[in-house]
């Protein structure tokens, strides 16, 4: 039988010219079915405790800069990609499509 592996995007920021690993994962399908390019706009799921959510300074959104693939990082079940993003908090013009919910 052949599986296809899972795809399993987990993101990482630059700081002090190091990429760190910000233990956020993403399966494709959260994702829209789509692996993010560089440009792509990711928009954090959560936002603080007791903080509205329908306010955009609560609001976080990671910018793609670059991305890994890491196939069969974990065995023959697991494809890797590591996704560097920049942080920003979003913008007001931002509103409608970032504090949906």
């Amino acid at each position: 039988m052949n599986h296809h592996p899972v795809v399993v995007i987990r993101l990482h920021v630059r700081r002090e010219e190091q990429l760190v690993d910000m233990a956020q994962e993403f399966e494709l399908s959260e994702l829209g079915g789509a692996v993010p390019v560089a440009g792509d706009l990711i928009v954090e799921p959560g936002v603080p405790e007791r903080k509205d959510r329908f306010d955009p300074d609560n609001r976080t959104i990671y910018e793609v800069v670059s991305r890994y693939f890491l196939p069969r990082a974990h065995g023959e079940t697991v494809t890797y990609v590591a996704v560097v993003v920049e942080e920003r908090q979003a913008l007001a013009t931002e509103k409608s499509i970032v504090c949906i919910s």
